[in-house]
């Protein structure tokens, strides 16, 4: 009898636990928004119709922009972002509406939302690959037109180029194997330009031509996600190939590190001795997903992106700036010497406001809560407590600063994995202000928007519309004791960047 009463006690109050849940303005707001993605967000546009989502939304009329002055989306025409105009679809930019998707399926039980994750991955990988060589058209700059039913190349940029993402390829393997293999296989091996090095460039041409004597420019954002692709065929064939493919990556990257700091440049072309995105720490995430993907295979690659954090803490960060605004990090540094570096006049990284060819602290932030996140070590709570910091989540709401989704979204999703890992909920007040901000500014008619300034309208894939609204949920599902419903890391690197 009392083994009864206690059980009864138990499913009343998870009963309430989740009445709760869902009665939470942060949870209201995703499944609203999710809501409103299946009915208007969805392709009914040109002669066929399909279960792809828009990249882009008019908050109002909740149609795709028209492209025109008075409707111009985000980004309408920017050559770099072809593959994110307001006509197209971009697997890249949906990976956290897609999460968002799944996580509330799981945690309603309502099976709408997983059927139309299933529905629009399915349709991507059997639908619209480029028939040429089979290249799923995302990334930069090239998109699905949903308009014309083709793949959607830009005018200056027609390449393949994906980066910056920890891609759910189990998601995808599910939809198709076979289409999942060849991107994983042929397309991200095609980048190459040199087989006995690694060396590669981040662009290639998705008529499938090989990068064989392309001049290489090795992005470590892309040779991350590779890298991790690689490493998740081979657990899942058994093929050593693909280890030996992630292996070399690795290697390619790590004999660029300069032995005097423990940094790494930008690029072995353009930047040779200069870091200026950051990528010692936005890197380190790709090395802790192979590690966790590889187990006990995958030792060297989280030592690797420990010793990236550490080092990338010892050279760029600074207790007081030198222009009264309290800790941050430098823009730029020299990998050689460790001496700081301005960039386009900038010698610090901005708090939280994205620019142009430049990090900024949530993505410090970001790594290192993702190095917290995936091995636990301690050393780095320090690092993520001095980002948190530097970060000034008070003052810049104080100041209503403009925060990209992107960007915000990478911001509480790290926290709410740092709070998920460590058991310490100070994260999770730490990143509640940003949560309610967000949700009164990045947020409009039912939907999350870009946070983009100008382009207050739109919901946009790209700009982290999607990835806000599972940031969002996370907190949600954290707040409320259900932290193993919460989403994974995506965008790993923060937020966005050109």
């Amino acid at each position: 009898m009392h083994a009864l009463i206690a059980l009864i006690a138990i499913l009343c109050a998870d009963v309430k636990a989740s009445d709760a849940l869902l009665d939470d303005p942060g949870f209201r707001a995703v499944r609203e928004f999710a809501d409103i993605m299946l009915q208007s967000g969805r392709d009914d546009y040109g002669p066929k119709k399909s279960p792809l989502f828009a990249a882009q939304l008019n908050v109002k009329t909740r149609r795709i922009p028209e492209g025109t002055e008075q409707d111009p989306g985000v980004w309408n025409t920017h050559f770099e972002v072809a593959g994110h105009q307001p006509y197209c679809q971009n697997l890249i930019a949906d990976l956290g509406l897609l999460d968002l998707l799944q996580a509330l399926t799981r945690a309603t039980g309502d099976t709408k939302y997983e059927q139309a994750r299933k529905d629009y991955l399915a349709y991507v990988l059997k639908q619209t690959r480029d028939p040429r060589s089979g290249y799923i058209p995302w990334g930069e700059h090239v998109g699905y037109d949903i308009v014309h039913d083709a793949v959607h190349v830009g005018e200056k940029k027609y390449w393949h180029e994906v980066k910056a993402y920890n891609v759910p390829w189990d998601q995808l393997w599910e939809a198709d194997a076979d289409a999942t293999r060849h991107e994983i296989e042929t397309a991200f091996h095609n980048h190459l330009c040199d087989e006995a090095s690694f060396a590669f460039n981040r662009h290639a041409t998705m008529d499938g031509k090989l990068n064989t004597g392309t001049e290489p420019c090795s992005l470590l954002s892309s040779a991350g996600l590779y890298m991790d692709a690689w490493s998740w065929l081979y657990k899942k064939t058994g093929e050593r190939q693909f280890l030996d493919w992630a292996e070399k990556m690795r290697a390619m990257a790590a004999a660029r590190r300069m032995p005097e700091t423990g940094l790494i440049p930008t690029d072995e072309s353009i930047r040779k001795e200069k870091m200026v995105y950051a990528e010692a720490v936005s890197y380190a995430p790709y090395l802790f997903i192979a590690a966790d993907i590889l187990g006990g295979e995958g030792a060297a690659f989280r030592q690797e992106g420990l010793d990236y954090l550490l080092a990338y803490d010892k050279h760029a960060f600074v207790p007081q700036r030198d222009d009264g605004q309290g800790p941050g990090y430098y823009d730029a540094i020299n990998t050689r010497t460790g001496e700081p570096l301005q960039m386009d006049n900038k010698r610090y990284l901005e708090a939280w406001q994205w620019t142009d060819n430049h990090a900024h602290v949530i993505a410090v932030l970001a790594g290192m809560a993702a190095g917290y996140a995936y091995t636990g070590d301690e050393r780095l709570l320090p690092l993520v407590d001095r980002a948190l910091s530097a970060a000034a989540i008070p003052g810049n709401i104080a100041k209503g600063t403009v925060m990209l989704s992107a960007d915000a979204g990478g911001a509480i999703m790290s926290l709410v994995h740092v709070a998920k890992r460590s058991g310490d909920r100070k994260y999770l007040d730490a990143v509640r202000p940003l949560v309610g901000y967000v949700l009164e500014h990045n947020r409009a008619n039912g939907c999350f928007i870009s946070g983009k300034a100008g382009s207050e309208d739109y919901y946009c894939g790209r700009a982290g519309s999607g990835y806000l609204a599972a940031a969002v949920l996370a907190f949600a599902l954290a707040e409320h004791g259900r932290m193993d419903l919460v989403p994974p890391l995506r965008d790993i690197e923060g937020g966005l960047r050109f």
